[in-house]
Order: structure tokens, then C-alpha cells, then sequence
């Protein structure tokens, strides 16, 4: 008979399922602890989750999802080279060229970024589904508990994961340092919201298109920036590397400054306007005239706390000494006396491989602590 969730004991557990608590987590269990993972979401990922489309196609067998947050990320330096490798023998993650930036090459997980997730946490027990509203100290490990105020779990070392205003929540209230809540509500501010959309070319759409006007469909850039309102960037989902591009598929993804305007806009009407300025862009570039009836698209997912942008540490802003400034600037938070931590992008620079680096960093602190 399994054990109820509420009488479960971890020596860590670890709030957020993301790329920093994941990453947390393969580290940790490989050290040989007993790990456990809680989200509040169903599956893993955050913002590098996958999200399941309709079939569309004639092959129902085949499974059809694409990502509409984060669908790579880019080894920006060697820190964290060693786990590269170890992903890409583990075939969760494969480079993706065309998405490559300057002399940093880019990485997609495959088949899906959350593969990498699920990969990294395998050997830890997950808990989905389950919202974690309240956390205390009993002074010998954690308590986790719902908006209920009913103990979920309990474990002797606590790291937080969540994105900042979700952070802030947690840390208000609790034993850990003031400090880090005024990070959280810091970061805060700086976070950006962000809309994006999916659209497909239609069946019908793709027998009228000739041979030659398909080739120079499929010849368009895998990856596209742009700087023309509403859209920031256009993804050809169907490119990735290992995914069977069945149809012609892209990820619309808004601009931020834009989706702020329209943070509570009907998600339905987003998509729309997504979709008519990639229709202009694409005509501009196609022989064959689209119109809005080519393409099938699905109601617009809104991430709210879309991206977060580099801010000021509350230690950082009381400090006057640049010099210091820069040795305070650490991208996780970790007490040993308390056993509870903090990592995330939003300590760092708010990419991917920002949530793995302090991931990464808050592990090293942990374990050269015992």
C-alpha cells in the first residue's frame, strides 16, 4: 500500500517542476538523496512544457505537441558542459543549428523540451497537480502545505523553484532571510508577459499549393526575429530535430511590450492578430497569396510571467562598492541553518540556461556544505 502523500518524509523536496527544479533534482538524487518534486501543474517543464495539440493529421498514431514558451536554450559557456553531454548520450536533447546564436550552439529537447524534464527527474518521486501555498519551519526540516492548511509533505531541506511572484508568495511569511522576499518582489517587476499562438497550414491548403511553391514554404528560416508589433519571433516547430514535420507548422510568439498591452485580451482575438501579421510577413515572401481560411490555429496561451529580465539584489542595492556589488551578485540563495533555498532564472539573466546555472551553483554550495 503506498504511503499518503501527507506522510511522506524527503531529505529534499523542491517546488517547482521547471528546468532549475529538475535540474536540481538529477543532481541531488545522483548525491543519493531522496528527492521529491511538487508542481502545480500536471506535468514538468514550466515554461519549457510541451503542450499537446489536436490531431490534425491523417495519422492519428502520431503524437502531436509543440512548445509555446521556451523551445531551446544556448550553452553559453562550458560550466555546464559535462550535463550537455550527459543529456545528449541520454538522447533528451539534440543540437538544433539553425537556432544557434553567435558562437553559442543551441540545444532542443527531444522528442519535446519537457523529455528533458521528465528525463532529469526520473529517479525522484514527482507530485503533480499539487499547489503548494504555504511552507513552515519546524526547526529540524520543512512543512508544505496547501491553501487548505493541510500538510502535503515534510522534508529536512527545502528549495524553492517558482517563478518570482510565485516565490514571493512562498518566502512571505516563512523563516528564510527578508532579503530574499524583497528579491522576489524585485523580480517581479522586471518579469514580462508574453502571448503566443500555434497555427498550421490546412489540408486543403497544402493540395492547392504547387510542388514549387511548397519547396519555398519549407525553405523559409527555421527560426525568425522579428521587430515588427505584435510578433517578436517565428518558429517552425516542424524543423526541430527528431520531430516528424507532418505539416507546416509555426509557433507565433508575441511581443512582449505588446502582450503587456494585451495581457487581458481574449485569447481567441489574440491569436487573430498573431496570425494576420504572420500572413503579412509570409505573403511577402510567398508567390502564393495566404488568407486567414490556409490556416488552422488554436486559442493563444498566455504566459503571465513570461520572462524575467536581469534586476538589482536587495543585498546589491544597499551596497554602494561596484566591487562588491559583483561578489554579492550570486545566482541562487542557500541557508544552511534554515536548509531552504531559492534557485531560478530570475537570479540570473532569465534564459534557460540561466535557471540550469543556478541550479547547478546552489547544488555545488549544498553539497560542498556536508
Amino acid at each position: 500500500m503506498n504511503t499518503p502523500l501527507s506522510e511522506q518524509r524527503y531529505d529534499v523536496a523542491i517546488i517547482g517542476a521547471g528546468v532549475a527544479g529538475s535540474y536540481c533534482a538529477e543532481r541531488l538524487h545522483s548525491a543519493g538523496l531522496n528527492v521529491c518534486v511538487i508542481d502545480k501543474s500536471r506535468g514538468t517543464g514550466g515554461r519549457a512544457s510541451s503542450k499537446r495539440l489536436a490531431a490534425n493529421s491523417s495519422d492519428q498514431s502520431v503524437s502531436q505537441s509543440c512548445e509555446l514558451g521556451a523551445p531551446f536554450f544556448h550553452l553559453e559557456d562550458q560550466q555546464l558542459a559535462s550535463s550537455i553531454h550527459r543529456w545528449l548520450a541520454a538522447c533528451v536533447i539534440a543540437p538544433w543549428p539553425a537556432a544557434d546564436q553567435h558562437d553559442q550552439i543551441a540545444y532542443t529537447g527531444t522528442p519535446t523540451m519537457s523529455a528533458l524534464t521528465r528525463h532529469m527527474i526520473k529517479g525522484c518521486d514527482f507530485y503533480g497537480n499539487e499547489k503548494i501555498s504555504i511552507i513552515e519551519s519546524d526547526h529540524q526540516g520543512w512543512r508544505l502545505l496547501n491553501e487548505s492548511y493541510q500538510c502535503r509533505l515534510w522534508a529536512k531541506q527545502l528549495i524553492i523553484t517558482a517563478p518570482a511572484a510565485q516565490s514571493a508568495v512562498l518566502l512571505s511569511g516563512s523563516d528564510a532571510p527578508e532579503t530574499w522576499l524583497l528579491d522576489a518582489h524585485r523580480a517581479t517587476l522586471a518579469c514580462s508577459p508574453q502571448w503566443a499562438s500555434v497555427v498550421t497550414l490546412t489540408d486543403t491548403c497544402n493540395t492547392m499549393m504547387s510542388p514549387l511553391e511548397l519547396d519555398c514554404l519549407k525553405s523559409l528560416p527555421s527560426v525568425i526575429e522579428l521587430d515588427n508589433e505584435p510578433i517578436a519571433r517565428i518558429i517552425c516547430d516542424g524543423d526541430k530535430p527528431q520531430r516528424t514535420p507532418l505539416q507546416s507548422r509555426w509557433v507565433l510568439q508575441a511581443d512582449q511590450d505588446w502582450s503587456q498591452q494585451h495581457i487581458d485580451a481574449e485569447a481567441q482575438w489574440v491569436s487573430e492578430q498573431l496570425l494576420s501579421c504572420f500572413i503579412v510577413w509570409l505573403n511577402k515572401r510567398q508567390d502564393y497569396v495566404f488568407a486567414a481560411k490556409d490556416f488552422s490555429l488554436l486559442p493563444a496561451h498566455r504566459w503571465r510571467l513570461g520572462r524575467h529580465h536581469a534586476f538589482l539584489s536587495a543585498d546589491m542595492a544597499l551596497t554602494a562598492d561596484s566591487n562588491n556589488r559583483s561578489k554579492m551578485s550570486l545566482d541562487y540563495r542557500w541557508s544552511q541553518s534554515l536548509g531552504v533555498a531559492v534557485a531560478a532564472d530570475w537570479l540570473g539573466e532569465g534564459s534557460v540556461y540561466a535557471a540550469m546555472k543556478s541550479a547547478d551553483n546552489l547544488v555545488n554550495a549544498m553539497l560542498a556544505s556536508t
